[in-house]
């Protein structure tokens, strides 16, 4: 179906209880995949938006537990907030504009989400006696945590440090959103008190026995503001983590740790565009399968995304003949089992670690996946004998060198070109030595038919990925 804007995307969330618009950052170049995994997963009807890095979609709240088992996706947020801004490039006038951003902010659907998805039994709405009760035993904590103790050091010695002029001109700022702050402040102190009334119980503060540790009688929320901008601004990232830092913190009666944090709130800010989230994963999703690393692992979101543009179909034989830890084909096994995946490199070293990963995979699942030793030159496989090639090329730098490719890439794609199925074989290649693989595909033309051609970000380093269709 036709993408929607994210704007759009919120605007129906925000009037519909039990719908979210959802963030999943995904690796650039891939975003496609991600989008299509969303329409498998929860439909064809499903809203999307598709930005560089990122995919937003709204679901229904009972499946957004579906979301945590997509395969192609980093990490996932809910969107609280996303407005469109004449930023003037002054600082003062824009920190206005997101200072009032602010009271504009509806955090009771969002926040109710993080608890659901973290489990978290303690107060999100404390009292400020909660918070002070709270703050003590943390503060007693950090004062036995040497690392912590100099964050808080340093902390205290920058606030000292901040100098009049900062001072006066924030004040300025600050009494022109004053009423508002104080307004909205009051409507959150009234959610806390209605909660109180409603149970017509004390606010309990969690106390356990003498052995207990400390850390269990924090009972309200430890958070963190982290901001992320692109384009030029007057402001910094860290102007605009520090203010809506504080105005949550004032608000909710939240203690702020910006390392050992339940909660992240994220603020986007494009050239003109801030957009306010709530982490819903504490670590990328990308995070699976492998358990000794190469020095050329790659992501198993970026290897789901590789083996998804290939489109194997059940009864494929899927190779990836360069392997090294096995990233590749252990993901290709896990999501696409009913294919059969082979794996195989010429190092001694990498098809241990294959081996390794394949025998640490979980237990209870059977891949469908086989490991050997072989020359990528000289494929022990019958001629047009194989369905799917997926494999990471050497990029040259700490796998190889350009100059090796220069010979490794022509005799590799002659050899894919012999093996792969005539007219319906598939071949996908990832490299960053893009001059190489052009170089060698102009020397093997004959054998393929290039179906595209798309620039992936893999950990910073612009790479190419070749999608190839062997000739008949």
């Amino acid at each position: 179906m036709e993408g929607k804007t994210l704007e759009s995307l919120l605007k129906k969330s925000s009037v519909e209880p039990d719908l979210l618009t959802i963030e999943a950052t995904v690796a650039s170049g891939l975003e496609s995949v991600a989008e299509g995994e969303c329409h498998e997963i929860f439909g064809e009807a499903t809203e999307t938006s598709v930005e560089r890095g990122r995919v937003y979609f709204n679901i229904h709240r009972n499946v957004l537990r579906e979301v945590f088992h997509m395969r192609s996706i980093d990490n996932v947020y809910i969107i609280v907030y996303e407005k469109k801004c004449d930023f003037q490039f002054d600082k003062e006038e824009d920190m206005l504009i997101l200072f009032k951003c602010y009271f504009e902010i509806d955090w009771k659907k969002p926040i109710s989400i993080w608890q659901e998805v973290y489990k978290y039994t303690g107060n999100v709405y404390p009292t400020k006696e909660e918070y002070n009760c709270s703050k003590r035993i943390y503060d007693a904590i950090n004062l036995s945590n040497p690392k912590k103790c100099k964050i808080m050091r340093e902390k205290m010695k920058a606030s000292a440090s901040e100098s009049e002029d900062d001072v006066e001109k924030t004040a300025g700022v600050v009494k022109e959103v004053e009423k508002t702050q104080e307004n909205f402040s009051q409507d959150s102190n009234d959610v806390g008190e209605k909660e109180n009334v409603d149970t017509k119980k004390e606010p309990e503060v969690l106390t356990g026995d003498e052995n207990s540790p400390a850390e269990s009688k924090i009972t309200i929320p430890k958070f963190r503001v982290s901001s992320k901008r692109v384009g030029v601004h007057a402001f910094s990232s860290e102007d605009v983590a520090k203010t809506y830092g504080s105005l949550i913190q004032e608000a909710f009666f939240w203690i702020v740790d910006l390392t050992e944090f339940d909660m992240e709130i994220v603020a986007n800010i494009t050239d003109f565009d801030f957009i306010v989230s709530i982490s819903l994963t504490k670590s990328s999703l990308h995070r699976r399968n492998l358990t000794a690393f190469g020095l050329t692992s790659l992501r198993a979101t970026i290897c789901y995304g590789l083996l998804k543009l290939a489109l194997p179909k059940p009864g494929d034989i899927v190779i990836d003949p360069l392997a090294g830890s096995g990233s590749i084909p252990i993901e290709g096994a896990a999501a696409f089992s009913k294919s059969f995946v082979l794996a195989g490199d010429l190092q001694e070293a990498a098809c241990g670690l294959i081996k390794k990963n394949v025998d640490n995979f979980d237990c209870r699942k059977k891949l469908p996946l086989d490991v050997l030793k072989w020359d990528t030159a000289n494929l022990p496989l019958r001629t047009s004998s194989i369905d799917v090639i997926v494999t990471d090329m050497p990029f040259g730098k700490r796998s190889g060198s350009k100059a090796s490719n220069k010979v490794l890439y022509p005799n590799a794609l002659k050899e894919f070109g012999r093996i792969l199925r005539n007219g319906s074989g598939r071949a996908v290649l990832l490299t960053a030595d893009r001059r190489s693989l052009e170089l060698a595909y102009n020397q093997t033309k004959q054998l393929w038919n290039v179906a595209e051609r798309r620039l992936v970000n893999v950990g910073g380093i612009k790479a190419l990925v070749f999608i190839l269709r062997r000739a008949l």
